[in-house]
């Protein structure tokens, strides 16, 4: 009995001593990665500004590939949505664009399960004769113990499906076909169109 007694006491202060311990970690969490992708922002734009094309490069599609996903607001751009739900490894949730800039950057809040809610930015910045597409996470604890410990492995465990879609993203882009350049008269001007009845 008096064992039982004092390992619960210890247990106790274990506890507490994790939960004080707790509100030192830091309040939120950031994972970054990045690659060069041989191509011109414009082209690579329309396949992260939608969500319809997100199971060609998303690094957990083939996970579970008979999960549910359904598509709601517009097809690209602010608003679009797209939920999901599978098998314990893939979980449920939803992501919505909040923030679109031709080019440039899309904004999404991302859901996962229960959790407090997830900012998600894809970044295109010219590069070289490519474009650097860097894909940022940023996740706020607040005064959740759990989360903040949790914050401390989440580059460990997201980085790595992070750098998975990136290259699967870059394949993607790459195999589609270049756009040809528009043609030019033997002056240099651009030809004028033909008439029309």
């Amino acid at each position: 009995m008096k064992f039982l007694k004092t390992l619960l006491i210890g247990l106790i202060g274990l506890f507490v001593l994790l939960a004080i311990a707790g509100l030192f970690l830091p309040s939120s969490a950031r994972v970054e990665r990045s690659i060069v992708i041989e191509r011109s922002p414009d082209l690579i734009f329309p396949v992260v500004n939608s969500f319809e094309r997100f199971n060609e490069w998303s690094p957990w599609h083939a996970i579970d590939p008979n999960a549910k996903y359904s598509y709601s607001g517009p097809a690209s751009g602010v608003g679009a949505n797209m939920k999901w739900s599978g098998n314990d490894q893939v979980g449920s949730g939803s992501q919505t664009i909040t923030a679109s800039e031709p080019d440039k950057r899309v904004a999404i809040e991302l859901q996962f399960g229960d959790m407090t809610p997830s900012k998600v930015e894809m970044l295109l910045a010219p590069e070289g004769n490519g474009t650097r597409v860097t894909w940022t996470l940023e996740s706020a604890f607040g005064y959740d113990l759990a989360g903040r410990y949790f914050g401390l492995v989440l580059d460990k465990f997201v980085g790595a499906d992070y750098e998975k879609g990136l290259a699967q993203l870059k394949a993607v882009v790459e195999k589609a076909p270049t756009p040809a350049p528009p043609a030019e008269s033997a002056d240099g001007d651009e030809p004028e169109p033909e008439p029309t009845e």
